[in-house]
């Protein structure tokens, strides 16, 4: 009988130390794992870094011209007050710019969905070249933006028909900037535009049918500061430090080209309306508006032909 209990004794024991083999083996690899990962992060500096905020900066800018090709003649002027869906750039960035997460930076453009507020004013040079500037904002909110254009009527000036070159130049400077978190954003946007208009009136001044191939070209710029929480792996036990927070700044610098058309419309000799499609990648950018422009005599006295 004690025998058997020193037998059952001694088996009990080969079981118990057999089950706690691969428990043991187990932990001593998951151990020593562990201390292999700690002496790596402290030999290479890794460290985690919680989420870090977004950065963009917004700006507008007004593509429709509603410009015909007809010009208004020697000495005349004309001013104009439009609603329209101005052209939105957005630049955006992210993560800070070091060996461990490069930056994320886009910048897109898109119609804005607002109808915007511009005026307009416009001077013939002579009779087949007018220089004008439009001025576009969202209650000084969205940003503010100025564009330049001289348009050249390269037909005879007295024809129902009328093309002209128009180029354009203009800066969007963007008081929106958005963060989401501790950072901050500032940027803009500068225009170079080359247009076609081709433009028929009626004889009777009271129509004219504008088509305006055009090709857009825009350079944006926005500078940032981005605050982030840094996390190290800190000593040779592999301590884990304290959090620390660091600001970097950086600067987001990209240009895109946009080729497109207008379609516009003059009715009643002072009042346009205008579609503009503007091709960014695989997409139509539609920006629609309306005008009333009118020259200084007109305002006061007798009407003035359509063109």
């Amino acid at each position: 009988m004690m025998k058997l209990l020193l037998f059952s004794d001694l088996l009990h024991s080969c079981l118990i130390q057999t089950r706690m083999i691969p428990a043991i083996r187990t932990g001593f690899f998951c151990l020593c794992s562990l201390s292999l990962l700690i002496l790596q992060s402290c030999a290479t500096g890794y460290f985690y870094r919680a989420p870090n905020p977004t950065v963009s900066s917004v700006g507008i800018m007004n593509i429709n011209s509603f410009e015909g090709a007809h010009t208004l003649g020697t000495d005349k002027a004309e001013i104009g007050a439009m609603l329209s869906t101005p052209l939105e750039i957005v630049g955006r960035a992210s993560r800070l710019n070091d060996a461990v997460e490069p930056p994320l930076h886009a910048v897109s453009a898109r119609a804005n969905g607002f109808v915007v507020p511009s005026f307009a004013m416009k001077y013939g040079i002579n009779s087949s070249l007018d220089v004008g500037m439009n001025m576009t904002t969202i209650f000084l909110i969205t940003g503010i933006s100025t564009k330049f254009y001289a348009k050249w009527n390269i037909l005879d000036t007295t024809s129902t028909l009328a093309i002209a070159l128009m180029p354009s130049v203009g800066y969007s400077l963007n008081f929106t900037n958005i963060a989401d978190a501790s950072g901050e954003a500032s940027g803009g946007a500068a225009l170079g535009e080359i247009a076609l208009p081709i433009s028929y009136a009626v004889p009777s001044g009271n129509f004219s049918l504008n088509l305006t191939p055009r090709l857009t070209y825009l350079n944006f710029q926005m500078g940032y500061t981005i605050e982030s929480t840094i996390y190290t792996m800190v000593g040779s036990g592999g301590v884990l430090g304290m959090p620390r927070t660091v600001a970097r700044e950086g600067t987001l610098q990209s240009s895109m080209l946009l080729p497109g058309a207008s379609l516009g419309m003059k009715f009643f000799r002072m009042v346009s309306a205008e579609l503009t499609l503007l091709q960014s990648g695989n997409t139509f950018i539609p920006l629609f508006g309306l005008s009333f422009q009118a020259s200084f005599t007109q305002l006061f006295s007798s009407p003035y032909s359509v063109r």
